[in-house]
Parts: structure tokens; C-alpha cells; sequence
């Protein structure tokens, strides 16, 4: 039994390695990014350099002249790569310095707020219940077609459908789609919600999340709604095209078509990847603004074609930040986790269930670790368009700084 407390004690430390981590890139976000910047620069200088060498010493060689060719247009690539990059860094100093202040932002977001880390946890258990329900209701509607022996003999039959019991299998199918991006695109709201609302909001007696669930509910149900739908409507047309692959015979036995229909899988896809981004960034506008779904999304599509840079900046780092986040925090829990649980063996030969301890520390601290980093990188998705738009209103010439981390950061100091 002393095991069940080992658990619970790991998975505590686990949410404090978190916030740690929170702490950490609240503090030295600026560090990190910077750190990475310039190892991105000298890894590709140092690569070009050692692979020029070795062109060098293989000219030396017999019949060597063509691969010391290719090693050093390599390494020439690779110079002009890190010659590229720095210029790039050099020339996007200030969106640098502003995605920076977003991170350490949103890192503050979610200490200051800490039942934002609720929401994923709340909205995974909503899922699971509503996935029980549909599963027993899409069980209850399949037995009810008319069953049918398929050989005599065999005690397995099947059940076949008319007309009308089909329809209503693929209408219930897709309610299914419909509701799962719904439930997803409303918790996107309210963590779009609460983050524009903090962000310009001084007073923190007020509840965020209250405020937003009744936004989402009472005034822009009808746009998280619309946006659900057209993303329901994609997952069904690549269920309904899945299924299609997999039923055709010819489809398996021709390979033009298989290359093409792989083809097209990928392109279906690249659009369900692009209108989940289109999507986000309207229930962010949603939330800033006010508007419609349309609005919101055309304003959100040309906020991110006017800062393409800076976007592309958010997106290529906001990633390593996550991973390396979950790395961290993942392999000190459980490596907290390990010696706890020694401590609490009765034998210490007990490799076996030492072992199995380990594994489901790993998987609940992962779990923990993926809980902080949505919530994070939803936060951080968030305020770069809420900022940018703010600036947009107020940017001079010289002066383009982040007004958000300043005040945050007063108001930490009143508080404190």
C-alpha cells in the first residue's frame, strides 16, 4: 500500500517540478532563446569547418576528388547557412525581444492563473464520458438493423442496414465529430478568453474563467459552433475516404492509385492542419474583438500574413521549449521517483516491480508535463496575436516595445 502514496508523492512533485519550470522561463526565457539562437549559428559554422577538413584530407586520397567535392560544397552550404542565420538574428533583434517577453508572459499566466491548468484535465474527463455515451448509443443503433447469418453453420452473422438505419449511422457518426471539435475549440476560447482578458485586465479579484465560460456560452457559442463544424466536416470526409481505401480491392492491387491516394491523404491532412491554425487564431480574434467566426478568421489570417517572420520565429521555437519542458520535467520526476520508491522497497532484489513503479511514474509525470505545456503554449499562442494587435495600435518608429510584460511585472512588485 505504501506504493499508492509513493505515486501520489511523485505525481505532487511532479506539478512543483512544474511550476519550477514555469519559474525558470519566466526568468530566463530571454537566456534560453538566446542560448539556442547562437548554438543553431556556431553548430552549422563548426560543422562547416569540420567537414572542409575532412574534403581537405580526402583530396590526399586515391580517386578521392569527388567526394571531397561534395564534402565541400557541404560545408560551403553550411557556412553560408550560419552566415544567413546570424544576419536573420541580427535583423530580427526586436521581434527576438519581443517573442521573449510573450514567453516569460505567458509563463507568468500560468502562475498567476494556476486553475488554468485545470482545463485540460476537466476537458479530457468531459471526452471520456462523452465517448462512453456515444459508443453505448452508436451500439444500441447498430444492433438495430435486421441480422443475418452469413454462412450456415457458423454461429457469427451480421447486421444489415437499410437505407434509413445507414443515414442514421453516418448522421450519428458525425455528431460525433462535430461535438469532439467543439468540446476542443470551446476550451480553446475560454484559454483565448482568459489570456486576452488578463491581458489588459488590472484587477485580480475577478474570475477569468467564469467570465469566459459565460462568453463562450452566452455570446459566441454560435462561432466556436461554425468553426466546430468545418472542421467536423473535414474528419468526415477523410473518415468516409479512409474507409473507401480500405473496402476497394483495385485501390490495393494498382500502385498508381495507391501512390495517389496517399497523395491525397496528405493533402487532406495539410488542410485539416491548416484549418485547426485558422481556427485558433479566430477564436483568438473571437475573444479579443467580438466578431464573427469570418471576421475573426480573415483578421487573424492577415495579422499572421503581415507578421510572417514573427510567427514563424514563435512556431520554430515555442516547440523546442515544449519538448525540452516535458524532457525535463519527465525525467526528474521519475528519476524522484526511483529513489523514493528503494526507500519504500521491503526487498531490494525487487527489480520487477522497481521496474514497473518507474514506468508509471514516467507516464503520470509525462501526463503532468504535457498538462503544463498546452496550457503554456495555448497562453503563448495567445498573447503574440493580442500583442501584436495591441502594438499595431500603439507602435511608433523607434519605440516597439511590449507594454504587457512591463505592467505584469509592476503588478507582481505592488502584490508582492
Amino acid at each position: 500500500q505504501a506504493y499508492y502514496y509513493v505515486i501520489i508523492i511523485v505525481y505532487i512533485i511532479s506539478v512543483l517540478i512544474g511550476l519550477i519550470f514555469m519559474f525558470f522561463i519566466k526568468r530566463l526565457a530571454g537566456c534560453c532563446i538566446w542560448v539556442i539562437l547562437i548554438f543553431l549559428v556556431l553548430s552549422m559554422a563548426v560543422g562547416g569547418f569540420i567537414l572542409f577538413n575532412k574534403a581537405q584530407s580526402q583530396e590526399k586520397e586515391i580517386d578521392g576528388q569527388s567526394r571531397s567535392s561534395t564534402t565541400k560544397y557541404v560545408s560551403y552550404g553550411l557556412w553560408a547557412g550560419a552566415i544567413i542565420a546570424a544576419l536573420m538574428i541580427f535583423c530580427l533583434f526586436r521581434q527576438i525581444q519581443l517573442l521573449v517577453a510573450v514567453l516569460e508572459s505567458a509563463a507568468i499566466f500560468v502562475n498567476q492563473e494556476g486553475v488554468s491548468l485545470l482545463a485540460p484535465v476537466l476537458l479530457f474527463f468531459i471526452k471520456v464520458i462523452f465517448t462512453a455515451a456515444w459508443i453505448v448509443s452508436f451500439i444500441y443503433l447498430f444492433s438495430t438493423g435486421t441480422p443475418k447469418l452469413k454462412k450456415k453453420g457458423y454461429p457469427i452473422g451480421g447486421i444489415t442496414w437499410d437505407n434509413h438505419h445507414r443515414e442514421m449511422v453516418y448522421y450519428h457518426l458525425f455528431g460525433y465529430y462535430w461535438i469532439s471539435c467543439f468540446l476542443v475549440s470551446f476550451f480553446e476560447f475560454v484559454m483565448a478568453s482568459a489570456v486576452s482578458i488578463w491581458y489588459f485586465l488590472q484587477d485580480r479579484s475577478k474570475s477569468i474563467f467564469g467570465i469566459s465560460v459565460f462568453r463562450g456560452l452566452f455570446y459566441h457559442f454560435g462561432s466556436i459552433a461554425f468553426g466546430s463544424l468545418i472542421l467536423a466536416v473535414i474528419k468526415f470526409i477523410k473518415a468516409i475516404f479512409d474507409y473507401i481505401h480500405t473496402q476497394l480491392e483495385v485501390l490495393r492491387e494498382n500502385g498508381q492509385m495507391q501512390i495517389l491516394t496517399k497523395i491525397t491523404g496528405c493533402c487532406m491532412d495539410f488542410f485539416e492542419r491548416f484549418v485547426k491554425f485558422i481556427n485558433n487564431h479566430a477564436y483568438i480574434h473571437i475573444a479579443l474583438t467580438g466578431d464573427s467566426f469570418c471576421t475573426s478568421a480573415y483578421n487573424g489570417f492577415c495579422l499572421i500574413m503581415r507578421n510572417g517572420l514573427r510567427f514563424g520565429l514563435s512556431a520554430g521555437i515555442l516547440p523546442w521549449f515544449c519538448f525540452l519542458s516535458k524532457v525535463g520535467i519527465t525525467t526528474i520526476s521519475t528519476i524522484s521517483g526511483y529513489f523514493i520508491v528503494n526507500a519504500f522497497a521491503e526487498k531490494q532484489n525487487a527489480v520487477e516491480e522497481v521496474g514497473g513503479m518507474v514506468i508509471i511514474f514516467g507516464i503520470g509525470s509525462y501526463i503532468v508535463s504535457s498538462i503544463f505545456m498546452s496550457v503554456w503554449s495555448m497562453s503563448a499562442q495567445t498573447i503574440l496575436p493580442v500583442s501584436y494587435t495591441h502594438l499595431r495600435a500603439h507602435e511608433t518608429g523607434r519605440n516597439l516595445v511590449c507594454r504587457l510584460l512591463l505592467e505584469k511585472k509592476k503588478i507582481q512588485l505592488i502584490y508582492s
